[in-house]
């Protein structure tokens, strides 16, 4: 069991690892050196910065700083650079804008092909230039083939910094670059040009937008709320002077920005090492497991060089949105203490060679997909915010467990769990201000069936402001999940208030699937009968003072049988607390046409152990009335309530109550 040592701002790969002044560069790389005990550290690229105090809006993606850190080179906002050998228009799209400055050649001309005359400039105060730039066809763009240069004459015709621009991932997307000096920059900057330097393809057009002069402060760092680098921390899409834009703008997608208080509080922004990937590239891909669930391979972050404690993280950038950052390929693999920002995606796992790893104190932000998890993960304390669609993606996972994480402003779906996750445990999970909070993804037939999908639990899973709350992949069908029997997806304690909750007014639930349950005095539930039977919501026949009621009907294949069949519905999962007594109230309706169909209410088999265990409560009378139940739990936990139906007729269930 050995230690390795990077530090991706300073090492040399050609050092031997083993101690922070002979750290390794990079974290890829070294899998023939490493045993399957052995750990990374990875130094932290960073401590959080004061920028003051500033101002945050929820729900907007500016942030006001109170002194501006950067000092404007060109907005490149429209066209305003003037045509040389190549032709100089303005594109429909921009980081900072809806458009930016475009430039592209009709021939194969080398040279200045446009530039900018400038108000001139002193930038000595600061050693870095950032900006955004894209191209429409990425593979056409080679190293050295085009560069940015900041001219000491008026015509672009003297550069005194040339930034050569490196291919971009991606066909018309932005990628953000960090130029160092590694001094300060030039007393007298008075024009901006781009030079094409070989021969490429015709009409090869180069995007820029947001060029800024800067120090630590760049469109690679991330900005947050406090000086815990644990904590959430966004991508930076722009800076203005004063004004810092956070969002996940990558392909042109509107944002969703911050979510949280409005206020104005003390804000920081960690530097990051840049690492970015071409398309389908992969900046670590591991070709090593580890020994086992308790001795794993472990990529540790957030290292402090001078005192080897773990006080800070580690944060690195793709600067757009292709590839991956970390490809988890293998078993028993643990990563900790990074955020990684601008990937494809941030952190794959999506392969069931990845069974038992570990991932602890994760962000990924500003990626298309944050987290792409597969099988048998251990996963806690992350955030993914601010990607292009997915936060986080439960990609054919099964027994992953996933405690405490935030899932907020991602461009489509917060989390989804496709057909195949089964035996998935997450709790205490925050979904708020996604498009969709949580999203059950179905097969072909808009079903989850089989062994898919069943036995997943949720605990505590909070979302507000989402713009859909629960969605399936084919809203026009009922069908929301078939588990075939005993499989569930049951949410304890969930809430998720948002502008469609699993709409009762068109949803439909049929054999076996869904549990949503609101703990907090009024409980929800939305449930399953077996083969044929369906649990939905109406509002025809309900209690004078209650908007509708859950109809159940036992599937009608039993009402042929001669002798009686119960069908179970479980109604409510309730949580209680040891030596807390409570009252559970259930309004209920039987609807009978022959005289042989009962409901009963019960408590289904759990492990919370009751002083006084419930019996059956048969209700045979066509009328409203209210069952009460009293608990007293000798322990903590969870217990369940089903209503029993038989002989294929019809029952209603209205409002649940909760008292102590």
């Amino acid at each position: 069991m050995a230690t390795y040592h990077v530090d991706l701002l300073n090492g040399n790969d050609s050092n031997d690892g083993l101690s922070w002044a002979n750290a390794w560069k990079e974290i890829s790389g070294h899998d023939a050196t490493l045993s399957d005990t052995d750990t990374v550290k990875v130094a932290k690229t960073g401590v959080p910065i004061s920028l003051g105090s500033s101002a945050w809006t929820n729900k907007s993606n500016l942030v006001t700083i109170p002194t501006a850190k950067t000092e404007k080179i060109d907005d490149c906002i429209g066209n305003t650079w003037t045509s040389a050998l190549g032709t100089a228009n303005s594109y429909s799209s921009g980081k900072l804008s809806t458009t930016c400055q475009n430039v592209f050649s009709a021939t194969t001309a080398i040279g200045k092909l446009a530039y900018k005359k400038l108000t001139e400039l002193n930038l000595s105060a600061y050693n870095k230039v950032s900006f955004w730039y894209g191209t429409n066809i990425y593979s056409y763009l080679k190293e050295g083939d085009y560069s940015l240069c900041l001219c000491s004459d008026e015509a672009g015709d003297a550069p005194v910094h040339t930034i050569d621009l490196s291919p971009v991932g991606e066909n018309n997307t932005f990628d953000s670059v960090v130029f160092d000096n590694g001094s300060p920059l030039h007393t007298s900057i008075k024009s901006i040009a781009l030079y094409k330097n070989n021969v490429t393809l015709a009409m090869l057009h180069i995007r820029l937008n947001n060029i800024f002069a800067c120090n630590d402060l760049t469109l690679h760092s991330v900005i947050g709320k406090s000086s815990n680098p644990l904590l959430d921390f966004y991508p930076i899409q722009a800076i203005n002077g004063t004004s810092i834009y956070i969002d996940q703008q990558i392909l042109r997608a509107p944002g969703r920005g911050y979510y949280g208080d409005t206020e104005s509080i003390e804000s920081f922004f960690i530097i990051a090492a840049s690492r970015p990937m071409g398309r389908s590239a992969t900046y670590y891909k591991t070709t090593k497991s580890g020994k086992s669930k308790t001795e794993r391979l472990k990529f540790s972050g957030g290292w402090n060089k001078s005192s080897n404690e773990q006080d800070g993280i580690t944060v690195i950038s793709g600067g757009c949105c292709a590839g991956y950052f970390i490809y988890i390929d293998n078993n028993f693999i643990s990563f900790e203490r990074f955020i990684v920002s601008g990937y494809a995606t941030g952190i794959n796992g999506s392969t069931l060679n990845s069974l038992g790893s570990a991932l602890n104190y994760m962000s990924a932000i500003n990626c298309i997909i944050g987290f792409s998890i597969a099988s048998g993960f251990d996963i806690k304390n992350i955030f993914a915010l601010n990607n292009y669609t997915h936060g986080y993606s439960g990609n054919s996972g099964n027994k992953t467990r996933v405690i405490d994480a935030v899932i907020n402003n991602n461009g489509d779906i917060s989390a989804a769990f496709d057909c195949a996750t089964s035996s998935c445990h997450f709790e205490n999970i925050s979904l708020n201000n996604n498009y969709s909070g949580l999203k059950l993804t179905t097969d072909k037939d808009n079903t989850i069936s089989g062994n898919k999908g069943c036995n997943n639990t949720l605990i505590n899973i909070t979302g507000k402001d989402n713009q859909y709350g629960l969605t399936n992949d084919n809203s026009t069908h009922n069908t929301w999940i078939d588990c075939e029997g005993t499989g569930m997806f049951t949410a304890y304690n969930t809430v998720i208030n948002n502008k469609t909750y699993l709409s009762p007014t068109s949803t439909q639930l049929s054999n076996s699937g869904l549990t949503v349950i609101n703990l907090n005095g009024v409980i929800g539930a939305y449930y399953y009968g077996a083969e044929n039977s369906i649990m939905n919501w109406q509002t025809d026949i309900k209690r004078e003072d209650e908007n509708g009621a859950w109809r159940l009907m036992a599937g009608a294949n039993y009402s042929q049988l001669d002798y009686p069949i119960l069908d179970y519905f479980r109604i409510a999962e309730i949580a209680v607390e040891k030596n807390v007594p409570i009252l559970i109230k259930v309004w209920v309706l039987l609807q009978n046409d022959t005289g042989e169909a009962t409901l009963s209410i019960r408590r289904l088999k759990s492990n919370i152990s009751l002083t006084d265990d419930l019996t059956a409560t048969t209700i045979p009378i066509a009328e409203w009335q209210q069952v009460i139940l009293f608990i007293n739990p000798t322990k903590t936990g969870i217990i369940t309530l089903e209503a029993s139906l038989t002989k294929g007729n019809f029952a209603y269930i209205g409002s649940i109550g909760m008292t102590t």
